[in-house]
């Protein structure tokens, strides 16, 4: 398993404008568009892995702008966010699923 995630984990002593802020942490996707992230997998990392066939697959997650907890930066600027003419996507959707095919590099080809 592998996770890509922000943790900002503090309250901060000041905040800057929220123009600021927002784009900093956040982009805005017109609908039906991707934003994506790549995963290197180094092999040494997985050395206990038998050749064999292994699904992949990813969730994405996010809470929103107004997630009340201390790894939400923007939590401070909530009236705000409140009256933007858009809002953030809240919720979680899996990605669609792949295979990898591991195979021995010495012996015969298992499979």
């Amino acid at each position: 398993m592998s996770i890509a995630a922000d943790c900002f984990c503090s309250e901060r002593s000041s905040y800057p404008p929220l123009v600021l802020e927002l784009p900093r942490y956040w982009i805005a996707l017109p609908p039906h568009t991707f934003y994506g992230k790549q995963v290197v997998i180094r092999a040494d990392r997985f050395a206990g892995l038998k050749p064999g066939r292994y699904r992949i697959q990813g969730t994405y997650k996010s809470l929103g702008f107004l997630a009340q907890n201390l790894n939400n930066p923007l939590a401070h600027y909530a009236q705000e966010l409140k009256g933007l003419p858009f809002q953030s996507w809240v919720g979680e959707v899996e990605t669609n699923p792949t295979w990898i095919e591991l195979v021995s590099t010495s012996g015969p080809r298992n499979r």
